[in-house]
């Protein structure tokens, strides 16, 4: 089985990889490209094994590509905790495996995942709390097999290597999140006369836009082109914008009263209150609960577009696809236009519309109703035990099969991602059809004095509503910074009337 899981060839895309550099992992030198990630660039050279869990040691791998999970953290650079899958690739990136010993593949302390029933929650107060001298010594001990990572080094990072960043302080509107809401919001505020700043974790701008290869029936002008194309589309609109700021590669990890925003970029930190505020800030994957659903190798559906579409990576050689909506089939064609074999789509519900499978699936074994029981193998999944389900959901006993792969995928839903609004003071409600907290926003998509919010962290329901939204968004921040005009207010009231009812 080959090493590197570039992909050559893609029936959509063209990967402009960029230079090519070296890096090192564990003291191993390994190529990768300027365009890739540091956890893309590793998986790319065989590494499935990114880190281990802090209790029991137990493997862990890439999962979800977005910054939202421990599963690859890492030191680079000597800076503890990096989540590889955000950190590009830099020339000479020094990358180590924390929390294992002698390495991150072969960890003594895994031991302690087969003796799990010895060690209980909370069980170091009670079986070390006598005699009390020996807490110490016994404390030193819990600390260097448990934990995540040593204390940063001070004086382990050059300025060079992290270098700081200025944001303009005269900003108007600041807009969180650069996907389709957030470079809609940034292109009608802009052009409302606004001095805007658009902030993105990623270093690519687009969202979930950017992963997506299946065509849109349903994006108003852009409708007929492919997730990527819009994104490319909306990224031409933003260029030639002179009052617009774009910081890729930057976190906005609070929003607080008086409208304050907390920014960090690598290891810069600064404090910006903009006159208005819009949260694109999108959704994040829900996870399904089975036995070992913690393997390297199990990818959540985004996980694996980013490293396909993205970074132009196989997740694995031979996949399985299982879900709770109704995304699984697009993600199996994907899987299969990367040159993945699709060895099963798992479905827990009966299979309704055979008869609109997509062509490319009809050599695809369906398995329906089934749930996936449980991931199998010691160090990355080898195969999947899958169990026939009731319509009630119950197991139905005597059904279990297995079915040989290295790569689970599955699309479990999302959940928006509403943290900075609670923050913000919003306020929330429940949507028991979305199954979803919401923000509760006015006409103009105020959620709180100065806060905007817009796209799929409102629950919208197609990529033309997500746009609409983050429009509506945006000329609603210029006018309330008191730019704009009644042509702006009617281009929103025009725009809000083709929002779904």
């Amino acid at each position: 089985m080959a090493n590197d899981f570039r992909i050559s060839e893609h029936p959509h895309l063209k990967f402009d990889r960029g230079r090519r550099v070296r890096i090192s992992f564990d003291g191993r030198e390994l190529g990768a490209y300027e365009n890739e990630s540091i956890g893309a660039a590793l998986h790319a050279a065989g590494v499935r094994i990114f880190s281990r869990s802090f209790k029991y040691h137990r493997p862990r791998g890439l999962f979800c590509m977005s910054g939202r999970c421990p599963n690859c953290m890492m030191r680079v650079n000597g800076v503890a905790n990096v989540r590889v899958c955000m950190e590009p690739v830099r020339e000479g990136a020094m990358v180590k495996s924390q929390n294992s010993f002698p390495n991150v593949s072969h960890d003594m302390f895994s031991v302690m995942d087969r003796f799990d029933f010895l060690f209980p929650i909370g069980f170091q107060y009670k079986k070390f709390i006598r005699p009390r001298f020996m807490w110490k010594y016994y404390e030193r001990i819990i600390r260097e097999t448990a934990g995540v990572a040593d204390i940063p080094d001070p004086d382990a990072t050059s300025p060079s290597t992290y270098p700081a960043f200025n944001i303009k302080r005269d900003v108007e509107v600041a807009i969180v999140g650069g996907g389709p809401a957030g470079l809609a919001a940034a292109i009608s505020a802009s052009k409302a006369g606004a001095t805007v700043v658009l902030f993105d974790e990623n270093f690519c701008l687009g969202g979930h836009l950017v992963k997506q290869t299946s065509k849109e029936s349903d994006a108003g002008v852009y409708s007929g082109l492919r997730g990527f194309e819009i994104a490319r589309r909306l990224l031409e609109e933003i260029k030639p914008i002179k009052t617009l700021a774009v910081y890729p590669e930057t976190t906005v990890s609070g929003c607080f009263e008086g409208g304050i925003l907390t920014i960090s970029r690598q290891m810069s930190f600064q404090e910006l209150t903009p006159k208005a505020t819009i949260l694109a800030l999108g959704t994040y994957e829900r996870t399904m609960l089975f036995e070992n659903n913690d393997l390297p190798g199990i990818f959540s559906a985004n996980g694996a577009r980013t490293l396909m579409h993205v970074y132009g990576m196989r997740p694995g050689h031979r996949a399985v696809v299982t879900g709770h909506d109704g995304t699984m089939d697009d993600l199996a064609v994907e899987l299969l236009e990367a040159d993945v074999e699709v060895a099963a789509i798992v479905r827990p519900t009966a299979d309704k519309n055979a008869e609109k499978r997509p062509a490319q699936l009809s050599n695809v074994p369906i398995l329906s109703p089934f749930i996936v029981k449980s991931a199998n193998g010691r160090k990355h999944v080898d195969r999947i035990e899958v169990v026939q389900v009731r319509q009630d959901g119950q197991p139905i006993s005597g059904t279990e099969r297995s079915v040989r792969c290295d790569t689970l995928c599955y699309a479990g839903g999302t959940n928006p991602a509403f943290d900075l609004l609670f923050l913000a003071g919003c306020r929330m409600r429940y949507d028991p059809e979305r199954d979803a907290f919401l923000p509760t926003t006015d006409r103009n998509l105020q959620s709180a004095p100065g806060i905007f919010a817009a796209g799929d962290v409102c629950g919208s329901r197609s990529i033309r509503e997500t746009i609409l939204e983050g429009s509506i968004g945006g000329l609603s921040a210029a006018l309330h910074v008191g730019r704009g005009g009644k042509t702006e207010e009617n281009a929103r009231d025009d725009l809000i009337a083709q929002l779904p009812k």
